[in-house]
């Protein structure tokens, strides 16, 4: 439907040498399933992301701030 918002899982984002990806709502974003702790608005969160080009593979770790939901 046009101008309806479709959500799909991918396995990762292809970022270009010199390039970036912004993660936001509305556009690309996180959605984190099967939680082992309950997480609320005001928390931090570790979040690890993985980096891999040919067979090099990078590792950072984020702090994250939880929002709740309209912010």
């Amino acid at each position: 439907h046009e101008g309806t918002m479709r959500m799909r899982k991918v396995d990762g984002f292809d970022i270009a040498s010199g390039e970036t990806l912004s993660l936001e709502r509305g556009g690309n974003h996180l959605m984190m399933f099967d939680l082992t702790d309950e997480i609320k608005a005001g928390d931090t969160v570790d979040l690890r992301f993985y980096f891999s080009t040919g067979d090099s593979t990078a590792e950072i770790s984020v702090a994250a701030d939880v929002l709740a939901l309209g912010n």
